[in-house]
């Protein structure tokens, strides 16, 4: 399987592979080295309480970035900008870019 890296600001050196044994855009990841899948964890964001896809405002969330991401909506709800947010399609899909 091919693999890659990439440093992330808030993880540092990520190492992956992909799934499949050629590149593809899309194609699932599975992580060797700095980004565990056992930190993702719930966070609960009252902002998306009432938004299709949100599980009611809970989240599964890296637990490093539930600061950033409460923080973000916070500031989204202070600029009066809530009313954008129509859907939720969730936070984490494992995968190479797909574009």
């Amino acid at each position: 399987m091919p693999e890659s890296s990439f440093d992330h600001p808030l993880f540092g050196h990520i190492q992956f592979r992909t799934v499949n044994s050629e590149w593809k855009r899309g194609d699932k990841i599975k992580f060797i080295s700095g980004f565990n899948l056992n930190e993702v964890t719930p966070v609960f964001i009252p902002q998306l309480q009432n938004i299709p896809g949100s599980n009611n405002g809970k989240l599964s969330f890296h637990k490093r970035g539930h600061k950033q991401i409460l923080s973000v909506f916070n500031e989204i709800e202070a600029r009066g900008l809530l009313h954008h947010i129509k859907t939720c399609a969730g936070t984490l899909n494992p995968r190479l870019r797909k574009s």
